[in-house]
């Protein structure tokens, strides 16, 4: 190989490694369209998976309140309800208490009825006009 032939390859090699080193600082119009595009297509599209993960964020906490108030309020007419019987069964026993009490009450004022007739309306003139059909 001459000298020159040897000038020329080094010059060759010099200019090709130039251009292989300024490769990644030299873009060409469509390699920055490319780029933008990419760019704009990866936003879009991380844009619609984080709106869907918050949409199914939100149903999902919409739906776990939805679901506790509905417990809640089932709970709330499970105690009424129990409230309810209990007031009910308080009105019965009472009903049932004053019954007994008016009951006796009246059997014992009719045994006095048959035995005092005279002393038991003069000391209950009301009562008086009830029994007078009774005999003595």
């Amino acid at each position: 190989m001459g000298y020159q032939q040897r000038q020329m390859q080094c010059k060759r090699v010099a200019t090709l490694a130039s251009l292989q080193a300024r490769r990644p600082y030299n873009r060409t119009p469509k390699a920055t369209k490319d780029v933008q595009a990419k760019s704009k297509r990866l936003m879009r599209e991380m844009l619609v998976f984080w709106k869907k993960n918050e949409k199914e964020e939100r149903d999902v906490r919409k739906r776990e309140n939805k679901e506790a108030a509905d417990r809640a309020k089932v709970e709330e007419e499970k105690r009424e309800a129990a409230r309810q019987a209990r007031k009910l069964e308080f009105l019965i026993s009472q009903t049932e208490l004053y019954s007994h009490f008016v009951g006796s009450k009246l059997k014992s004022e009719c045994a006095i009825w048959r035995i005092f007739p005279l002393f038991c309306a003069i000391l209950f003139p009301s009562n008086s006009r009830r029994n007078t059909g009774r005999s003595a």
